[in-house]
């Protein structure tokens, strides 16, 4: 009899199969090359892209200068950059350039940038710095960083000269004492600088804002050179002279001084004539014979019309023409005491925190605070003697359970109603402005202080009220943050600025003139 079952499989007899050595080896190199070309191609595309810019990018400078020079460089305030930037002549370029300062209150200035197709760009950069050193870096328009450029400055208060024309009269005072009743302690070596000249126009490249005149005493230039400025240039410089500043002017071979600048800080038309010494003499408007010539007051600042050329080839090497410049300086530096907000100091500084306390809605509670008593005060008195005394008349014990949370509850929302209007339930921009202005004269220069107070945190971002305005966030010691400023054909712009829920932040604008629709004038009365 057969046997009718299924035969057992032959599977469970084979022997087990083993991979072969070269397909596995054959699977990793697979796995690895499929691994280069997954992991290698974004170097590689991002070598060629970094190689790429750095060709476009081959034969671009930078440089960088202070605009009156390194003696002149400001080392805590506003100050301004000449900036140059070439690149290979048909190779446009656009980028931006920024200015970085450090200290306990750094800030970053940006300026958009295009050079043509010339090849050659020429900017002015506001910075603001604030000790130590300015760095000014030069990005594309993808923000590659193609130049970076330092530039050094000094804490130094001796007093400073401004020479406008190209002489020698620089070299030969540079580092002279200047005369004086001062400390020994006090630093009265001579600073000069002078002004640059546009290499392609051969004009003078002067400052828009009256802050860049922060670190001088004394500007001393030709009456032509002074003519020669356009309206935003001489605005600044007409500003920095009211606010206490010393403009020393060689009115060259004209008999009369009779064009806008000169009748606007002069008072009037100027006429020149020689006296039997044969000095020079000149008369007109507010003008007064001193011994370096003539002087007119100018607001709070002076203008002087000299008798002599110390501009000259002759005047810059002669002795006598040196010692009156150093009489004219050391006047001016004196001068200084006389300034209220001088150019070159609270710049973005609260020392009593009085400006603090006009503007912070958290310190101007006294009104707040009273009221605030009266109401405590008049709970105090209705929910204990008054309702007590009142249930016991009526014979109604029970009636103070009920009206004393009534009364805490109003008396609770009457505080918070009270503390909501006093803060403001919004937010709140407030402004202060400190103005001085010489007797009789009816503009006069200061500071603007405005503050912003909100109830979340907002972002906000502030523009100067005018060109020549300069802006800086007052009492800032923390370090950390970056304030960012940007600069447009209206002025220089914090943008970016964060206020802190019922914090108030202050900011500072200075460089400005007011109208003050009036002059007040005193006078001793024997």
């Amino acid at each position: 009899m057969k046997d009718s079952s299924t035969p057992p499989s032959r599977a469970r007899d084979l022997p087990p199969v083993r991979a072969r050595p070269g397909a596995l080896a054959l699977r990793l190199a697979l796995l690895a090359t499929v691994a280069t070309l997954l992991l290698g191609a974004p170097p590689a595309r991002a070598a060629d892209s970094a190689d790429s810019a750095d060709s476009a990018h081959e034969g671009v400078s930078l440089a960088v200068e202070p605009i009156f020079g390194v003696d002149l460089a400001a080392s805590s305030g506003w100050t301004d950059l000449i900036v140059r930037v070439a690149a290979p002549a048909g190779r446009p370029l656009r980028g931006e350039l920024r200015a970085t300062s450090g200290g306990s209150a750094p800030g970053a200035v940006t300026l958009p940038v295009e050079v043509d197709a010339r090849g050659t760009a020429q900017v002015l950069l506001p910075a603001r710095c604030l000790g130590g050193e300015l760095v000014v870096t030069l990005t594309d328009e993808r923000g590659v960083v193609i130049a970076t450029r330092r530039v050094l400055t000094r804490p130094r208060s001796s007093p400073a000269l401004l020479v406008w024309s190209d002489t020698r009269l620089a070299s030969e005072l540079r580092g002279d004492e200047i005369p004086g009743r001062y400390a020994p302690s006090d630093d009265m070596k001579l600073r000069v600088g002078r002004v640059e000249r546009d290499p392609r126009t051969a004009a003078a490249i002067a400052p828009d804002s009256a802050t860049a005149y922060g670190q001088v005493d004394v500007v001393l230039m030709r009456a032509e050179e002074l003519s020669a400025l356009g309206a935003t240039p001489l605005a600044a410089l007409t500003t920095w002279v009211l606010g206490g500043g010393t403009l020393a002017v060689v009115p060259g071979a004209a008999d009369q001084l009779t064009e806008a600048p000169f009748a606007a800080l002069l008072g009037g038309p100027t006429r020149r004539a020689t006296s039997d010494d044969g000095r020079a003499r000149f008369g007109g408007g507010n003008l007064r014979d001193t011994a370096l010539g003539a002087v007119a007051s100018y607001g709070l600042g002076e203008v002087h019309v000299l008798d002599f050329d110390p501009l000259s080839l002759g005047g810059a090497h002669d002795a006598w023409a040196q010692a009156r410049v150093r009489e004219l300086v050391s006047r001016a530096f004196e001068r200084r005491d006389l300034r209220a907000f001088p150019s070159h100091a609270m710049v973005g500084r609260d020392p009593d925190g009085a400006v603090l306390r006009a503007l912070d809605p958290n310190q101007t509670y006294r009104g707040a605070l009273a009221l605030a008593a009266l109401v405590l005060t008049a709970y105090a008195v209705l929910a204990g003697p008054f309702i007590h005394l009142r249930a016991r008349r009526r014979r109604r014990p029970l009636d103070p359970l009920v009206h004393a949370p009534l009364l805490s509850a109003g008396a609770f929302a009457l505080i918070v109603v009270i503390g909501l209007s006093s803060k403001g339930f919004g937010g709140r921009a407030r402004r202060v402005t400190l103005v001085e202005s010489g007797a009789g004269v009816t503009r006069g220069t200061g500071v603007t202080y405005r503050g912003f107070f909100t109830s979340h945190i907002t972002h906000l971002a502030v523009p100067s009220a005018s060109a020549g305005g300069r802006l800086a966030r007052v009492n800032r010691y923390d370090g950390a943050s970056l304030d960012q400023y940007a600069v447009s054909p209206g002025g220089v712009q914090l943008t970016d600025l964060t206020v802190r829920p019922w914090r108030t932040v202050v900011v500072q604008e200075s460089g400005l003139t007011y109208d003050l629709q009036g002059g007040v004038s005193m006078r001793r009365v024997a």
